[in-house]
């Protein structure tokens, strides 16, 4: 059975879940408005000991008190909770913004991280931090958060999208539901001011760029482009999935990730 805890790293509380299992450590990183529980079914498929964090402002962690949201801040929680539960040598996999913490982190942690993927977010944007959709965050009914999240990931099985909304939203005040996320992220995303491009060019570990077939996030030009910027690096793309790609399509994510993560 999966193990919740929480860790005080800079300064906040950060809820993770160990899904346990054997071998190396991966550790998993989610994108915006999801949470350390996306990656529940990764450990059966993998066979290995899989470690998750809700990232600050999300889930069941702490919102950062001055709105601090940089891709370098979420890695460095994620860096003291491998710390503190001493995981030793990791592989990384990250998804949309936490594909750029995973970087950071790789950056941050040297050759302590034997591998990474990265799914579905190029290196910078053109887009501006304030440049965010409008997204619905509260509703009268379980039913209206289901299918809310369902429309984000069409593909997905109803026990994938139950399973996300289950960690990602609380009963609000005054009845319905309400999803557990900072606000900040629903006016911006500051990791748009970043670009990682230089970083990829410094990762020594052997780097899988994963794209979906229906995103139009990572164009295949700039998939090219990230696996040349890396010292060691090639990307897929997994068909018959937008985004979310471990989500929409979790047996295209595994029959990537597995064969690359176990080289």
């Amino acid at each position: 059975m999966p193990k919740d805890g929480f860790l005080t790293v800079n300064g906040l509380r950060i809820h993770y879940i160990d899904f346990r299992g054997e071998g190396r450590p991966i550790v998993a990183i989610h994108g915006i408005a999801s949470a350390g529980m996306v990656w529940r079914d990764l450990r059966g498929a993998l066979g290995r000991r899989v470690v998750a964090t809700d990232l600050r402002g999300h889930g069941d962690s702490q919102w950062s008190p001055d709105g601090t949201y940089g891709s370098a801040d979420a890695a460095a929680d994620i860096a003291g909770v491998i710390a503190k539960l001493d995981l030793g040598e990791v592989d990384v996999v990250g998804h949309s913004w936490g594909g750029l913490i995973a970087i950071s982190l790789a950056d941050r942690l040297g050759a302590q991280v034997r591998r990474l993927v990265v799914v579905d977010i190029p290196p910078s944007s053109a887009q501006k931090p304030d440049e965010v959709a409008p997204r619905q965050v509260q509703f009268d009914t379980w039913e209206a958060a289901l299918e809310a999240e369902r429309k984000r990931s069409p593909r997905g099985s109803d026990a994938a999208i139950a399973n996300l909304a289950d960690r990602t939203y609380r009963p609000a005040e005054g009845g319905g539901f309400v999803k557990k996320i900072d606000p900040v992220f629903l006016r911006r995303w500051d990791f748009r001011t970043e670009d990682h491009w230089g970083t990829l060019a410094r990762l020594a570990q052997p780097t899988l760029i994963v794209k979906g077939a229906g995103s139009p996030t990572v164009p295949d030009d700039v998939a090219q482009r990230m696996a040349e910027a890396l010292p060691n690096g090639r990307w897929v793309a997994v068909s018959d999935t937008g985004h979310a790609v471990h989500v929409e399509n979790p047996s295209g994510f595994i029959a990537e990730v597995k064969p690359f993560l176990e080289g």
